[in-house]
Order: C-alpha cells, then sequence, then structure tokens
C-alpha cells in the first residue's frame, strides 16, 4: 500500500510540472492510494485555488476535482480513518525524534505518522521536507 500526500494527488490530479512523474509512479506501483480525510481536505483546497493563483484554468480545476472523486468512487484512492488517540501521540513521537536541526511542519508529521499508522511501506510525495521525513521514518518514498 502507497500512503499519498496532498501534493502527490494535486500533481496527478492537475497533470502540472510533476504530472507525468505521479501518473508513471502510480501506474507502474498498480497500488492503492492510501489517503486521509486530511489529505483530501489539503488536496480539495489546493485545486479549488488553482486557478486564482494562475495554475490552471477553471475547468482544469473542476477536471481535477471531478478526478479525485472518480478515483475514490473506482477504489484507486481509498480514505482511511486514523483515530487521533493513536495520530497525535505518533505524531509528537516523530516530532521529538525528527525536529531539529531539520525542520518540519506539523502538516508534514501528521501524514507521515498517518502513512505509518496505517501500515503503509510507501509514501508518495513531492514535498522535499515530508520527503525526508519519511525516509526518516524508514519509509520507502516515491517517485
Amino acid at each position: 500500500m502507497c500512503f499519498a500526500d496532498a501534493s502527490f494527488l494535486v500533481s496527478a490530479l492537475l497533470r502540472d510540472g510533476h504530472g507525468a512523474d505521479a501518473w508513471r509512479c502510480w501506474s507502474s506501483t498498480r497500488a492503492v492510494l492510501a489517503v486521509t480525510r486530511l489529505v483530501l481536505f489539503e488536496a480539495e483546497n489546493a485545486i479549488r485555488v488553482a486557478p486564482y493563483c494562475g495554475k490552471c484554468s477553471a475547468a482544469q480545476s473542476k477536471s481535477a476535482l471531478d478526478g479525485l472523486v472518480r478515483a475514490r468512487l473506482e477504489g484507486l484512492v481509498e480514505c482511511r480513518e486514523i483515530p487521533t488517540r493513536r495520530l497525535y501521540p505518533a505524531a509528537r513521537r516523530l516530532s521529538v525524534h525528527h525536529t531539529g536541526p531539520d525542520v518540519f511542519g506539523a502538516m508534514d508529521i501528521l501524514h507521515v505518522a498517518s502513512a505509518q499508522d496505517i501500515g503503509s511501506k510507501q509514501f508518495a510525495s513531492f514535498d522535499l521536507p515530508q520527503r525526508k521525513l519519511a525516509a526518516a521514518a524508514g519509509l520507502i518514498v516515491v517517485p
């Protein structure tokens, strides 16, 4: 199973500068992408604001959001629930063990903790600090 963060989903669905790499990775692993509600919210929001930031057209944004819904319905993206009573202590442990001199944002830490909690071996992301943390936590970072 491969855990995907929002940057991976956004790149795949908007087909931005990393889009080809995202699709190549996704199709080569043939894995269902595991996400959390937090990842879905972050990805959906990024796709919604992309036209206002000049990253795509409104039509491309709508198509990407529709693609995310379709991917979930087809079972290509699976949302996993993680109880906060497990997630926050795990995230705190990651922060204690891996922050300083490297600095990681809270969202990055929560995503890596989520991937670990669901038992993912792979972590798909284009976010460089998050990739570094995932690797330090023992996950295989792709692409």
